[in-house]
């Protein structure tokens, strides 16, 4: 697997010449500010461990849940971590967005992933050579002919370049909500998993419009819920990027976290990295040797106009959870919620399924996970009313 594929480090806006490289907020802050999926995790291992367990057996997985919740980052820590490079494809459908595979179901069948397959054949190529490095364009380009020529798909044909080297390959193939419209190439993506060399993982958000349809075709597939963090995971994943550093948080600041990101991976680095912000530009860096739980509350308590512009792309994705992924059923029940109404367990459980609610382990209530998402949910809620008003 490339490592462009892999993800790595966002490029960061220039170092002013005053700045402090060495400063452990300066480092604090790169650590936290990458926007790439992250490819070594160190939080939500069971549910690694469950995926790579399923890939063995050779049961196709399809990873699920709201946006960015962490679905990506999942599929390529399982292929780092667990498999090598060469054996591990990913593949983001909107490589393919406009292209010839998508002028017929035929067309689909016979060139979705081709440019990721002949990558991969001939990187093992280079391998067996003791080449690994060694880009070879005309090498390349013969094998995607190869591939065009035959009677087989991109997928097919890889199968059996597997099979006769004793071989299995992982593939991950994201954004595939991009078809949900075309239920044929929906059904091709859910057949790859067919061919018995091939171990496949599909990232496929969560829209209710199109539940039945997902859920016919990926029936033979065991579905993961990417569940956001326990608490003692928050702890992990902050202290994990402050390793080299001698910032510390406390426990009633992990709480604080914890508590206003709802355990959401993207969010407790969004609101960390405008805390540590190097270049002073934010209103909300707080530089402490050791920050305690006022200070988190200090900067997530402020104003919701200013606190949202940290998190504008968190935001937008929660509006969209709201209008698009949930029915209007559960956008009820989050009204309900937020009115302190109680609900069992069976009322809710969809919205559970997603981590969208949570229940307290104290009063056996169930309320909406993280104060930042529920204040999102107030908001749309308002809009709705209003409208409604107007109509």
């Amino acid at each position: 697997m490339s490592k462009e594929h892999l993800g790595g480090k966002n490029p960061v806006r220039p170092v002013p010449p005053h700045l402090d490289r060495e400063s452990p907020f300066h480092k604090a802050w790169e650590e936290f500010m990458s926007l790439h999926p992250r490819t070594e995790s160190v939080v939500r291992l069971d549910q690694e461990a469950a995926i790579v367990a399923d890939l063995g057996t050779g049961t196709p997985v399809l990873v699920r849940g709201n946006w960015r919740i962490g679905k990506t980052s999942m599929i390529l820590t399982v292929a780092k971590a667990h498999f090598q490079d060469e054996s591990a494809m990913y593949i983001d459908v909107g490589h393919y967005a406009g292209s010839k595979s998508e002028s017929s179901p035929e067309g689909f069948r016979k060139l979705f992933g081709i440019d990721h397959v002949r990558d991969l054949i001939v990187d093992k190529e280079n391998v067996d050579q003791g080449s690994p490095s060694y880009y070879d364009r005309p090498r390349r380009e013969e094998v995607k002919k190869d591939i065009i020529d035959s009677d087989k798909g991109a997928f097919e044909y890889l199968n059996d370049y597997l099979n006769a080297r004793g071989e299995h390959a992982v593939v991950g193939i994201d954004e595939v909500i991009g078809y949900s419209g075309r239920p044929e190439m929906l059904q091709h993506i859910a057949d790859i998993s067919k061919f018995p060399s091939i171990r496949l993982m599909v990232v496929l958000h969560r829209f209710h419009e199109h539940e039945p349809m997902f859920r016919s075709l990926f029936e033979s597939f065991d579905s993961q819920y990417i569940r956001t963090l326990a608490l003692e995971e928050t702890a992990r994943l902050v202290r994990h990027g402050l390793r080299e550093t001698p910032i510390k948080f406390t426990d009633g600041a992990v709480e604080a976290v914890h508590e206003f990101t709802g355990g959401r991976p993207m969010e407790i680095n969004n609101l960390c990295a405008a805390m540590f912000d190097p270049f002073r530009v934010s209103d909300y860096a707080i530089h402490r040797d050791v920050y305690e739980a006022k200070d988190i509350l200090k900067f997530t308590e402020e104003d919701f106009w200013k606190t949202r512009e940290v998190f504008q792309v968190a935001t937008h994705t929660y509006e969209r959870v709201f209008r698009h992924a949930m029915s209007a059923q559960e956008r009820a029940l989050i009204s309900g919620l937020l009115k302190g109404e109680n609900f069992l367990d069976g009322d809710v459980s969809s919205l559970a399924e997603v981590n969208a609610v949570r229940k307290d382990p104290n009063t056996g209530r169930w309320h909406i996970n993280g104060r930042l998402f529920q204040r999102i949910m107030e908001e749309q809620i308002e809009i709705d009313k209003v409208a409604k008003k107007c109509i």
